[in-house]
């Protein structure tokens, strides 16, 4: 089962800093600039702003604003920031499947 971390009493999903989809993630939010659902959708559905509004909260819980779009099809997006909790900065990457953190200063 993976392992778990509560960040600012919300769960995440651990993603190892060591591997490949840590670092391609860390590449997708580092060369991203789309910080807001119209700059990749132009119009969209009240769900995508719904989902976003979620993304947006987490980000908040974190104090943080440096969240952008990593990736986006016509069905879904991934979001991604940082933030600092328990002594570390973390990278909190948000997909459909789920919340992740990764420890950004193993990476």
């Amino acid at each position: 089962m993976a392992k778990t971390i509560n960040l600012n009493g919300h769960n995440y999903t651990v993603i190892s800093p060591t591997t490949q989809r840590a670092r391609r993630i860390l590449s997708a939010y580092l060369r991203s600039y789309d910080s807001v659902l119209d700059q990749v959708y132009g119009r969209c559905s009240q769900a995508k702003r719904n989902a976003y509004e979620y993304c947006r909260d987490r980000e908040r819980e974190f104090g943080s604003y440096d969240g952008v779009i990593t990736g986006y099809n016509t069905c879904t997006f991934s979001y991604a920031f940082t933030g600092n909790c328990k002594g570390k900065k973390w990278l909190i990457y948000i997909t459909v499947a789920g919340d992740y953190a990764i420890d950004y200063g193993a990476i």
